[in-house]
């Protein structure tokens, strides 16, 4: 039985292998099934209570051990190849998106601020959403960025088609941008290994004129090679200042 599951633990990532695990179940339950009715006729009524608990904890105590340690430290268990290219190097692995919601996160605590995620599934869009869908400082914005670039509408400064509601793309509607936050977008960079570059998967004639890039993020680099095979690149998009109180009142 394991000698399959370990020949595939460093191809398949191992939620696939997680089934193959369950026959491995059936030899304790059946120790158990046989062990314990020969202990009840052997030992005393009060002794034989304890003494089923504990066959049932020694079995368990391993297991149980190793599971809540997985629980309270991510970093504890030893991963496969295919799992560390998934959790931590290549996109979209979480080491890069957990440094940009604390760095957001921040950011919002200074003054309100705008962040337009992407319909991809996945880190780290469906993050941002779970991590600050009720902070009143920070406004989601979803953009379908595969139907449509995000070009702002003409004659209509700071608005695009947009969503408040990532999980009802029917909702699309013009929104125009709060000219006094700042507005931010996360866009992963994935490095081609044809040219060892990194090349971003959202390019920049898909975005408004003027959008720049702040700061990255970067996975946790390969260990054998040391290089960085993903990162997450926080881009400003650019909004047009509200006119000042002088020419208002002209108006």
């Amino acid at each position: 039985q394991l000698i399959p599951l370990v020949a595939v633990a460093g191809i398949l990532f191992s939620r696939y292998t997680f089934l193959g695990f369950f026959p491995l179940l059936i030899p304790p339950a059946w120790l158990l099934a046989d062990l314990l009715p020969r202990l009840r006729f052997q030992l005393p009524r009060l002794a034989y209570a304890p003494a089923a608990a504990l066959a049932i904890a020694a079995i368990l105590a391993w297991p149980t051990f190793v599971s809540a340690w997985s629980a309270v430290n991510w970093r504890a268990p030893t991963l496969t190849v295919s799992d560390d290219t998934q959790f931590l190097t290549k996109f979209p692995s979480g080491t890069s998106t957990e440094q940009a919601i604390d760095w957001l996160d921040h950011a919002a605590k200074r003054q309100p601020i705008t962040i337009i995620v992407g319909h991809w599934v996945g880190l780290p869009n469906d993050m941002l959403y779970l991590t600050f869908d009720h902070n009143p400082n920070i406004q989601l914005l979803h953009w379908l960025d595969n139907q449509y670039p995000l070009h702002p509408l003409a004659g209509r400064p700071n608005t695009y088609n947009l969503s408040d509601d990532r999980w009802l793309d029917t909702h699309i509607r013009p929104i125009t941008l709060d000219p006094t936050r700042p507005t931010y977008l996360l866009c992963p960079a994935l490095r081609d290994d044809d040219t060892n570059q990194m090349r971003q998967y959202l390019p920049f004639d898909k975005l408004p004129p003027g959008t720049h890039l702040v700061t990255l993020f970067e996975n946790t680099p390969i260990a054998k090679t040391h290089s960085v095979a993903a990162e997450l690149r926080l881009l400003q998009i650019p909004v047009t200042p509200p006119p000042p109180p002088a020419a208002i009142a002209q108006r």
